[in-house]
């Protein structure tokens, strides 16, 4: 595969991945106020990208990225029915979730060759949203009846229920390695955003197609 071959080429490439929603703010929130200690998991998601291959060194690049959903589901109990007239547990439900597209340049050892690594960087414009809700589910003993045995009441509070989303752009910089066979390549990525409130990661695979 000659250099000249893959000069000044257009690239399609398409990829799915795995997101560290790195949501440790959020997740101190629920732990201090809720509770619950459950950390969020790698969200799962899609991403497509446009590429121009301006020599075997350099490529300008644009996407988008779905870093997808993250969700915990946590229980934290407190009180003893028997022993203090009262017991109960807060639940909580919490989603995470993003998507971004990006604009950047990605440099690498030469692309003539069948394996090639590099690094990549530009700016994002991103959004993030944030789910949260949480119940205070609660039994409490409020008296005896007749026969001398206690009386039950069970009821529920709504603690918490909001969504928020927000916005903004800020730069992103990652790793990327190749293996090109022709005009088809595969490769992974590894790439960090930054946010105002969080700096997520996906690794990424994906399939691309020289045109």
């Amino acid at each position: 595969m000659s250099a000249q071959a893959i000069e000044s080429s257009w690239y399609l490439k398409f990829g799915y991945g795995a997101t560290d929603p790195d949501a440790g703010i959020l997740e101190q929130q629920l732990s201090n106020e809720l509770g619950a200690y459950e950390q969020f998991g790698f969200a799962r998601g899609l991403s497509l990208a446009l590429g121009y291959q301006l020599n075997p060194y350099i490529a300008i690049e644009g996407g988008l990225v779905d870093w997808g959903d993250s969700t915990i589901e946590d229980k934290a109990y407190y009180g003893n029915l028997m022993l203090d007239g009262i017991a109960g547990h807060y639940r909580t439900k919490a989603r995470v979730s993003g998507n971004t597209g990006n604009l950047g340049v990605v440099l690498s050892t030469s692309v003539a060759r069948r394996f090639a690594v590099g690094v990549k960087g530009g700016f994002h414009v991103w959004t993030l949203e944030e789910r949260v809700r949480a119940i205070d589910e609660w039994q409490q003993i409020v008296g005896e009846n007749e026969s001398g045995g206690a009386v039950v009441v069970s009821s529920e509070t709504q603690l918490v229920d909001y969504a928020r989303s927000t916005d903004g752009s800020d730069p992103y910089a990652g790793l990327i390695a190749s293996y090109r066979e022709d005009s088809w390549a595969l490769s992974v990525e590894y790439t960090v955003f930054q946010t105002e409130f969080a700096d997520p990661s996906s690794t990424i695979f994906s399939v691309s197609k020289e045109f």
